[in-house]
C-alpha cells in the first residue's frame, strides 16, 4: 500500500467497506508500518467522537416544552413588583395634587379685601329682560 493513499484506505478499513483482498493488504501493511498504525489509531479516535455526536438522541419533548414556553406570557419580577407600586405612588400623587389645587379654588370667603370689593353680585334675571319675559310668559 502506498503512503499517499493510506489515509483513504484506512478510513475505508475503519468503516469496514473494503473488499476482503484489500482488507487483507491493509492489515498486512499495518502489521509492518508503525506510522500507519499511529494514523489508524488517530482516525479511530476521531471516528468514535464523530459517531458519538452523530447518534446523540434528541429529547422527544423538546418541541413541546419550547412551544409551551413561547406561548407563556413573559412576566418579569420587576414588572410584577414595580408596576403596582408605581401605580400606587402615582395615585397618591394625583390625589394630593387634586387636594392642593382644590384648596386654591375653594368657595371660602377670601381674607383679602381687594378681592371682595371687586366681586359684584350678579342676578342674571334682572339684567336679561328676554329671559325674564320668557319665564313669566303665560
Amino acid at each position: 500500500m502506498k503512503h499517499r493513499a493510506t489515509k483513504e484506505k484506512l478510513l475505508f478499513f475503519l468503516e469496514d467497506t473494503l473488499s476482503a483482498p484489500e482488507k487483507q493488504k491493509v492489515a498486512e501493511h499495518l502489521s509492518g508500518c508503525v506510522e500507519c498504525r499511529q494514523l489508524l489509531e488517530e482516525l479511530r479516535q476521531d471516528w468514535m467522537l464523530l459517531k458519538l455526536d452523530k447518534y446523540k438522541e434528541n429529547d422527544p419533548y423538546f418541541y413541546t416544552r419550547l412551544k409551551a414556553r413561547m406561548e407563556k406570557p413573559v412576566t418579569s419580577v420587576a414588572r410584577r413588583v414595580w408596576q403596582p407600586a408605581l401605580f400606587g405612588v402615582l395615585l397618591v400623587l394625583a390625589v394630593s395634587l387634586g387636594t392642593l389645587v382644590g384648596k386654591q379654588f375653594s368657595a371660602e370667603p377670601a381674607a383679602d379685601v381687594r378681592f371682595t370689593s371687586e366681586l359684584v353680585s350678579f342676578d342674571g334675571l334682572q339684567e336679561e329682560p328676554i329671559e325674564q319675559f320668557l319665564l313669566t310668559f303665560e
